[in-house]
């Protein structure tokens, strides 16, 4: 017979051990996925309130029903963010989507939720890992396209900063005056 203490952790544990399915989607296949051909962002150089526009390619998109993209901030605080972007097909075998970026600093990044002969597949997955370095693994077994975001410097030229050049001006016109 188990002791009370043991019964009260056991569901706790399973909890645990359960949470990380209960966390994606129902019915995700990570196998036989759709023949992607590419997936990729515009722009390259990303920044805080850009708009970043997702293109996803398929060598055959026939039996692809719809794409939802699911954006989420990585690093310094993994934060995903709601509603889910539905992509468009915008042509025979190309599907798009948007959103903007609305962290100012960090790692973003975006997963791909494919409806593939009525199955939900996960893009990027485990066998795309290996070898790129745009992709990251947030958790165990749960990846995503991952972006960094620049920080906008806002510096005048010659990288000095604008009240250190109001200043020279300013001793600049002091010492024309006194002359």
């Amino acid at each position: 017979m188990l002791k009370k203490k043991t019964l009260l952790v056991l569901p706790l544990v399973l909890g645990l051990l359960l949470a990380p399915s209960l966390l994606r989607p129902a019915q995700v296949a990570l196998a036989a996925f759709p023949p992607v051909l590419s997936v990729s962002h515009s722009p390259s150089t990303v920044y805080y309130q850009t708009n970043v526009t997702v293109m996803v390619t398929f060598t055959d998109d026939t039996n692809v029903s719809s794409i939802l993209v699911q954006y989420c901030a990585l690093e310094p605080e993994f934060l995903c963010h709601f509603p889910k972007i539905t992509m468009i097909r915008v042509s025979p075998n190309t599907w798009q989507g948007a959103f903007v970026v609305q962290e100012e600093s960090g790692v973003i990044g975006y997963e791909l939720q494919i409806t593939f002969n009525d199955q939900l597949y996960l893009a990027p997955n485990a066998s795309d890992f290996l070898g790129h370095s745009n992709i990251v693994e947030s958790s165990p077994g749960v990846f995503y396209f991952s972006i960094d975001l620049n920080q906008e410097t806002k510096t005048s030229p010659f990288g000095a900063k604008p009240l250190l050049i109001g200043f020279v001006f300013l001793a600049i016109l002091i010492y024309r005056k006194r002359r």
